[in-house]
């Protein structure tokens, strides 16, 4: 008996030579391997060998051909790998003597923080009062044009960068108060309208920009403060009643507006009357007012300014007296830092009428604590809580106590710290600062100081990723 032609070397022989069409020999020897194999029942095929047809036997060899070809084929490429030179469909080949470096995430450079102008007001104003919409958009209400006071009201699209006119207060006010309530409306209460401090609130709703008068306060009363309470209520407290007959008298009444039904009511007084105070809801609910001034009925008197400070509990309706600032200042700011804590810069004093002292109050203590001071003295000024925890003041008076200022610096709650930043572009004071949803800030209006005129410029300011 001839010895059988082993089917691998038959093969290797094949592809070595590369023809396209399959030989006799490898046809030959596929079909004596088909022929000596013992044939087996599988997945109950009847079939056999031997009963197939020469074609059948013919097809048969064939696809075996092919099916052991390709094996084959695939082994021996794998195993020679591609050729050199050749590119790698791996993401990071590895070759003989090539060092691929590590891919690296490109880090872009930091961007430093600037002001940039925003459309203008279409009327210049300041003493206003500036709101954050639930839409985004920001409510400009009212304010003193130096030509008289104002009931219009304008509304400023962050998409856009314009200014669009809405509909106007029915009466015209500055010095009011203004707070975004929990169905998305607009409380403005108080404030000033020649010749006396006003009692009357309207609500603004931004569905159908139009006004509304609503419930009045029991007490007229400007340079007051606004605070919305965890029940949804409205907590106005202090102010001047700026009677006809002279600079009026500081309150130390407060009273509670109630959304539901339109009304306000009268709740605890403070202990010491003060107007021009800071008012700042704590995280516990409480309500802290520290600082302002306090004047008598006569025009003789020349004010008492504050260090005091007083809780409001909203649970009980009733005030308590907590630690004192370790400065007096009337017109400061107040912020509510991330860790609970209450920073408080700036405003004025009898000793200075522009303070750069800072201090910080502490809820869990009832304590104040001296922080960094800043590099200027302000007044008249707004300071910003930014999403990443640090505080922006921005303008105010300038240190010839006339001209408003543009400088801007960062308060950094890790460091207790003050560090400049970008200037506006104007300077001003008696301004408005909104801190908009993608993280930048729009100041608007104020007094330019010298000469005295409003401003109707707006401008943003981009916290970037330096100082």
């Amino acid at each position: 008996m001839k010895n059988k032609p082993d089917i691998q070397h038959v093969l290797d022989r094949w592809f070595e030579e590369g023809p396209t069409v399959v030989p006799d020999r490898v046809l030959d020897t596929a079909l004596e391997m088909i022929d000596g194999t013992k044939q087996r029942r599988v997945w109950g095929v009847s079939w056999r060998y031997s009963t197939m047809s020469n074609f059948a036997k013919i097809a048969a060899a064939a696809v075996l051909i092919l099916a052991v070809g390709l094996v084959a084929f695939v082994v021996v490429d794998i195993t020679r790998g591609p050729p050199i030179g050749a590119p790698s469909d791996s993401p990071n080949p590895s070759q003989p003597g090539v060092v691929s470096p590590s891919a690296q995430p490109t880090e872009s450079p930091p961007r430093a923080a600037a002001w940039s102008a925003t459309g203008s007001l279409a009327t210049t104003r300041e003493y206003h009062t500036s709101t954050l919409l639930e839409d985004g958009k920001v409510l400009v209400v009212g304010g003193n044009a130096y030509i008289g006071l104002l009931a219009s009201a304008e509304l400023y699209d962050p998409l856009t960068g314009r200014w669009n006119v809405t509909g106007s207060l029915t009466t015209a006010r500055e010095h009011q108060t203004a707070t975004l309530l929990a169905d998305g409306k607009v409380l403005v209460a108080g404030g000033y309208s020649q010749p006396a401090a006003l009692s009357s609130a309207e609500l603004y709703d931004p569905s159908t920009g139009t006004w509304s008068v609503t419930g009045s306060m029991t007490t007229a009363r400007r340079w007051g403060t606004a605070t919305l309470l965890a029940d949804g209520k409205v907590l106005v407290a202090g102010g001047n009643d700026a009677s006809v007959s002279g600079q009026g008298t500081t309150l130390a009444s407060a009273e509670l507006y109630d959304p539901a039904t339109g009304t306000w009511s009268p709740t605890g007084s403070m202990a010491t009357a003060r107007e021009s105070q800071t008012a700042t809801l704590l995280n516990d609910g409480n309500v802290l007012v520290a600082g302002g001034v306090r004047f008598g009925a006569s025009d003789s008197d020349i004010g008492e300014f504050q260090a005091s400070a007083e809780l409001y509990d909203p649970a009980t309706g009733t005030w308590s007296v907590t630690g004192s600032m370790t400065t007096e200042r009337t017109s400061p700011t107040a912020t509510l830092l991330a860790g609970g804590d209450v920073l408080v810069a700036g405003g004025g004093a009898r000793s200075d009428p522009s303070l750069k002292s800072a201090e910080l109050y502490d809820p869990r203590s009832g304590t104040w604590k001296a922080t960094g001071s800043m590099s200027a003295g302000r007044q008249a000024y707004v300071a910003t809580l930014l999403p990443d925890g640090r505080v922006l003041a921005t303008g105010g008076t300038a240190a010839n106590g006339i001209d408003g200022s543009a400088s801007a610096e960062l308060y950094d709650p890790s460091t207790g710290i003050w560090t400049a930043t970008a200037s506006l572009i104007a300077g001003r004071q008696s301004h408005t600062a909104t801190l908009l949803a993608d993280g930048t800030v729009l100041v608007v209006g104020g007094q330019r100081g010298s000469p005295n005129d409003a401003l109707a410029s707006a401008e943003l300011y981009d916290p970037g990723t330096g100082t």
